[in-house]
């Protein structure tokens, strides 16, 4: 992905289809989510890309790190499932793809 695509795409709900390999233990990235930009999606620009869009239906729930999207950690998170179907599971080709939801938190101030 171009630098300059990359650095529009960078808002909190906005996310990529790109977990941490141990995602979602306690030793994992996402677990720290200000480092989410710089160590797994900046450090990995060459995996990602704007075509197709993953579109949660759901609204987002408060986020304040870019990319922190689709990487919740916490056990009533289902990101998880995500993660296996795409990175583990038969969607890899779908790895690295932009995600984003239909409708910001409405209740964000």
């Amino acid at each position: 992905m171009h630098l300059s695509i990359y650095s529009a795409l960078k808002k909190p709900e906005n996310s990529f289809s790109l977990w941490d390999s141990c995602f979602p233990t306690n030793a994992c990235i996402c677990n720290t989510p200000h480092l989410i930009e710089s160590k797994l999606m900046h450090a990995n620009i060459s995996k990602l890309k704007a075509n197709p869009i993953f579109v949660g239906l759901n609204y987002s729930r408060a986020i304040k790190f870019d990319f922190q999207n689709f990487h919740d950690t916490s056990t009533r998170s289902k990101d998880i499932i995500l993660k296996n179907y795409i990175q583990i599971g038969g969607l890899k080709k779908l790895q690295g793809t932009l995600m984003t939801d239909l409708i910001l938190n409405p209740y964000k101030k």
